[in-house]
């Protein structure tokens, strides 16, 4: 029996799953979205004006949007992404990951509220009232990932804005198109293609961890090989858990299924 090794790989459908859709295609999505964002944010105002654009003066502060992106886009990914993934989890187009999430401490706090808004509701969530803490809960959890995150990405796009917009390096007024949406798209592409993989790989170790333990149910191995954990894992836990029913012990089953 193979033992679940302490940061299990991702097989090659994950890998695409994570990379295509929740890596580049979510920081695509965003850069899309905030660059329609700014596009209503920053007009085309003459530099003179009140409303100019600048690095740090407010009305239209690049420095101060740069910081309000980072709030809202990585609470509403937390949200979003999570649950999104979840329910590809249940139609089976991605398999869970088996990996053990940390139960102790900041992570494990982010990471014990399931993200499962659009399936069945988790123990303590039931009702209308149980489905309202189970958003809240989750925005809460998404706005101090966005805590997390907010920092290091601040100071790197701004760094990079400051060093390749020398208008702006002086704090001087510059125009409201089309740097700055080009700036916002480029921030948020990479933002999004960095933070939203964190999400979608927690999403996928719950679903792990819920399968063990409705395994674990069964009256099986609690902790069962991290194999019946991933891909295969709904065809090898239905004929192990039915040849454990007649009597075949679990290593025969799993060798019987090409796990051993």
């Amino acid at each position: 029996m193979v033992s679940k090794p302490t940061f299990p790989p991702l097989t090659k459908p994950q890998k695409v799953y994570v990379i295509l859709m929740h890596c580049v295609g979510a920081g695509l999505l965003d850069a899309a979205i905030n660059f329609g964002i700014a596009t209503a944010m920053y007009r085309p105002a003459a530099i003179t004006s009140p409303d100019a654009t600048r690095l740090w003066a407010l009305p239209n502060s690049l420095a101060g949007d740069a910081v309000v992106t980072v709030l809202v886009q990585q609470t509403l990914t937390w949200f979003l992404d999570g649950a999104l993934t979840r329910k590809d989890l249940r139609k089976g187009a991605v398999a869970p990951w088996p990996y053990a999430l940390p139960e102790k401490g900041v992570l494990g706090w982010i990471c014990g509220e399931s993200l499962d808004v659009f399936g069945p509701a988790p123990v303590g969530r039931e009702g209308v009232v149980g489905r309202v803490k189970l958003v809240v809960g989750l925005l809460l959890r998404g706005f101090v990932t966005a805590l997390m995150f907010v920092i290091p990405a601040w100071c790197i796009g701004v760094g990079l804005l400051i060093a390749f917009w020398p208008a702006v390096r002086s704090g001087a007024p510059v125009s409201g198109w089309p740097g700055p949406q080009i700036f916002k798209a480029l921030y948020t592409f990479f933002l999004g293609a960095v933070t939203t993989p964190f999400s979608t790989l927690v999403a996928m170790a719950q679903a792990a961890k819920e399968k063990r333990l409705a395994y674990s149910a069964e009256g099986d191995d609690p902790n069962p090989p991290f194999e019946l954990l991933s891909d295969n894992a709904s065809s090898v836990q239905s004929s192990v858990v039915e040849d454990s029913r007649n009597g075949v012990p679990q290593s025969s089953a799993a060798s019987a299924s090409g796990i051993v």
